[in-house]
């Protein structure tokens, strides 16, 4: 199942997520980026808009950019029942943007990245698209620094087929730093999830949710090790990095 399939099939679920709609990353991400009016944002892989509608009360324009029909269909629901109409809506692929060098004040990215298989090139593409003096803003979930077998990006995978790899909070740090970036902030915020909040918007009775909870179960110690695995739940972290363009 590639990206577009499963949130296509999910799009609705996801609209009615409250973790996407309310999640604490949000308000840090906005909070660290230095937005104004007169700013053009664009964010990649917006799903079904709960970042581009926080962006869009802080500057003039937005560019909510997905891959996914469906999804950005959502998104259009949500903007107009806000009565928010400083938005533009583009289908794409992050690999490869439809946009000049240079076009936008503030490129981001929330809790999508882990789907692309080349984050190198996503970066470089954020990086080619925003200004001089721009600003980069991403939240993702980060993989464990330990986890040597990939056991934690292979539990996402059973969850959602679509999964590539969540980086490491390492890797991100020196991938924006690679792109000639400076870091103005970067946290890592743990969160205890249940089974079934991780799972969501997947079903426990489905054939993949079965599949994760044996997978947990058959390496309950390693996973105890590696994210706090207790039987109902674990530690899911997420990064929120925000960097300068030079």
């Amino acid at each position: 199942m590639d990206v577009s399939e499963f949130f296509g099939k999910n799009a609705e679920k996801y609209a009615k997520s409250l973790s996407h709609a309310k999640g604490e990353d949000l308000s840090i991400l906005v909070s660290h980026l230095p937005l104004n009016e007169g700013m053009s944002a664009l964010d990649v892989a917006a799903g079904t808009g709960f970042t581009s509608l926080a962006l869009s009360e802080h500057v003039g324009v937005i560019t909510a950019f997905d891959r996914t029909v469906q999804m950005l269909e959502e998104a259009k629901k949500l903007f107009e029942k806000e009565g928010r109409k400083n938005a533009v809506f583009v289908r794409g692929d992050v690999s490869e943007m439809p946009f000049l060098d240079g076009s936008f004040d503030v490129v981001t990215c929330r809790r999508a990245a882990h789907h692309f298989h080349n984050k190198i090139q996503f970066l470089g593409e954020a990086n080619r698209v925003l200004k001089s003096g721009g600003y980069l803003g991403l939240v993702d979930m980060v993989s464990p620094e330990n986890d040597e077998m990939d056991m934690f990006n292979n539990l996402e995978r059973l969850r959602d087929h679509s999964h590539a790899s969540a980086g490491s909070a390492k890797f991100w740090k020196r991938a924006v730093e690679g792109m000639g970036m400076e870091i103005i902030f970067v946290e890592e915020f743990p969160e205890k999830v249940s089974f079934e909040k991780w799972l969501y918007p997947v079903d426990t009775k489905s054939s993949e949710g079965k599949e994760c909870i044996d997978y947990l179960e058959n390496n309950r110690v390693k996973f105890s090790n590696l994210i706090n695995y207790d039987g109902k739940g674990f530690i899911k972290s997420r990064i929120v990095l925000v960097a300068r363009k030079a």
